[in-house]
C-alpha cells in the first residue's frame, strides 16, 4: 500500500486556498478547504485514510493572501490534531461529511457573496428561473445557527447525508460543496457562484 503525495496535496490545497482568496469566494479569514488523504493499493485502487488536510486557523496580514504550509492543520476524522495547528472553526461540517460520503475526497466551506444573496432571496422569487439556474434552485438551505457551532455542523452534514448532493446553501452564512477531488469541488463551487451572478444581473430593473 502506497501513500499519496502529501507535499504534493499541501501544495494543491495552498493554491486552491489562494483562488478561493482571489475569485472573491472567501475572506482570507473565513471559510476554507480540505482534502481527504489517500492512499493507493498496488493495483492502483484508491482507499481513504483516516486522516485529512484542512486550512489551519492563518492570521490576516496586511491586505494579501499569504501562502504557507505552517498555516494547514492535519486531523483524525473525529478532529484530532495531527501536529502543532489548529484546524478551521468549521472543522466539524469538513469531518461530519467525510464520515458519512465516502464518495467525497474534498470540502470547501465558503463565504461566496452571490450565492449567500441568492439563498436569501430565492424564497421569496413568484416564479422559478429557467432550468440554466436549477443547480442554484435545487440546492437545500440549511437553517441559521451560530458559526462553528455543532448543530451548524450537523445542520450541513444531514443536507449531504445520504444521497449524492455536493452544493448545500446555509441560510446567512454562505455555502458548501464537495466533490472527488478539490478541483471537483471548486469547479462546482464556481459554477453555483457563476449562476447566481447571472441571476442577479439578469434580474436587475432596467430603468
Amino acid at each position: 500500500m502506497m501513500l499519496y503525495d502529501v507535499e504534493k496535496l499541501k501544495k494543491e490545497l495552498l493554491e486552491m486556498d489562494k483562488q478561493l482568496y482571489y475569485r472573491d469566494l472567501t475572506s482570507s479569514g473565513g471559510g476554507g478547504p480540505s482534502a481527504r488523504i489517500p492512499c493507493y493499493n498496488y493495483d492502483g485502487t484508491k482507499i481513504w485514510t483516516d486522516k485529512v488536510l484542512m486550512k489551519g486557523w492563518a492570521p490576516r496580514i496586511g491586505l494579501e493572501w499569504i501562502p504557507s504550509y505552517a498555516y494547514l492543520a492535519t486531523t483524525d476524522l473525529n478532529g484530532n490534531a495531527i501536529g502543532p495547528e489548529k484546524p478551521l472553526m468549521e472543522a466539524n461540517i469538513h469531518l461530519g461529511i467525510y464520515r458519512e460520503r465516502d464518495d467525497v475526497g474534498a470540502v470547501i466551506h465558503a463565504h461566496a457573496p452571490f450565492l449567500t444573496a441568492f439563498g436569501m432571496a430565492r424564497s421569496r422569487l413568484k416564479e422559478p428561473p429557467g432550468s440554466f439556474f436549477s443547480t442554484i434552485m435545487e440546492a437545500p438551505m440549511t437553517a441559521e445557527a451560530p458559526a462553528g457551532s455543532i448543530e451548524l455542523a450537523n445542520n450541513v452534514v444531514g443536507a449531504f447525508k445520504g444521497n449524492k448532493r455536493k452544493l448545500v446553501l446555509m441560510e446567512n452564512h454562505g455555502c458548501t460543496v464537495v466533490g472527488g477531488d478539490l478541483y471537483d469541488a471548486y469547479f462546482t463551487l464556481d459554477d453555483a457562484e457563476d449562476a447566481a451572478k447571472i441571476f442577479f444581473f439578469s434580474h436587475m430593473k432596467l430603468e
